[in-house]
């Protein structure tokens, strides 16, 4: 807004546009090949050992290798109607729907509130710009410690209290209902960048990833319209905060129930990096019947 108001929007845009500029110089700079040296999944391999001499992952959270085929076989990617496949897309497209409708609509809410004054947009904003950051590096490390699925319950739980908030809106909850706003869009967001390559392996990440943002997108496009009709019809975005903060709570128990990872069915497992500096050790896995 204060770029508009002094350089205009196409003085906006060439500033936003050199920025992304930046953004690609820094991002080639800083490009890595091998992504497990990193943490990422190998395809279905089994204690998969990086040979780079950086160090190498424990993996017990992918399922011993069957007796059937060899220990390095792809994972085989989930059927599209699978449950815990169906729980992330769904989820993400409800996040993106409300969360690009509360991005939206929020100043119009807060002029719609007389006892708001108009100032506090320019400081609600950058609140949630700020939180969203926190919230990524913060999210990351939930997603380490703690798994996808308890992170995207927090995301959405977040999300919906934050909707159920506005209707009641003054100085104080609007305060509380943005910086939970924007942790639920920034948490999802690294869950949606990285539970399908976790769970599925990255062979499978272009078939299912294509289809995860395609529900992203669908969720970020629809999003204000049902809250734009909503406000026409009622003068308030009342209704669909309250119709958005219970679907928001619904989800949060489906994912809950759905979300868990499907190869640590029946198992325990964990997963973290180890010899930095090339030390050798290993970690014994025990399988469903007592093997290891």
């Amino acid at each position: 807004m204060h770029l508009i108001e002094t350089s205009g929007w196409r003085g906006c845009y060439r500033y936003l546009g050199a920025a992304e500029v930046v953004g690609a110089v820094i991002a080639a700079i800083t490009w890595r090949e091998a992504p497990e040296m990193y943490g990422v999944l190998p395809d279905g391999k089994y204690d998969y050992k990086v040979t780079h001499g950086m160090g190498k992952r424990k993996n017990s959270n992918l399922l011993p290798p069957s007796t059937s085929g060899p220990p390095d076989a792809n994972i085989e990617a989930p059927p599209l109607n699978n449950p815990t496949f169906l729980t992330y897309i769904l989820g993400d497209l409800l996040m993106a729907l409300t969360g690009t409708a509360f991005y939206f609509n929020l100043q119009q809410i807060v002029l719609d509130n007389p006892n708001i004054p108009d100032s506090t947009v320019t400081i609600v904003y950058p609140f949630m710009a700020v939180v969203g950051i926190v919230g990524r590096i913060v999210s990351g490390r939930m997603i380490d410690k703690l798994g996808h699925q308890l992170v995207f319950t927090s995301a959405l739980a977040a999300s919906s209290l934050s909707l159920l908030l506005i209707p009641t809106m003054n100085n104080f909850t609007i305060l509380v209902a943005a910086p939970l706003m924007g942790y639920g869009m920034s948490a999802s967001g690294n869950v949606r960048g990285t539970v399908h390559a976790e769970f599925y392996g990255r062979n499978n990440l272009g078939r299912l990833q294509s289809i995860a943002s395609s529900a992203t997108v669908l969720g970020s496009a629809l999003g204000p319209f049902p809250f734009g009709v909503a406000h026409d019809m009622t003068g308030k975005f009342d209704a669909a905060m309250y119709a958005g903060g219970f679907a928001s709570a619904v989800m949060t128990l489906v994912v809950f129930k759905f979300g868990a990872n499907p190869r640590l069915a029946g198992r325990e497992g964990k997963y973290e990096m180890v010899g930095i500096g090339g030390g050798r050790e290993e970690e014994d896995v025990e399988d469903g019947e007592g093997k290891k």
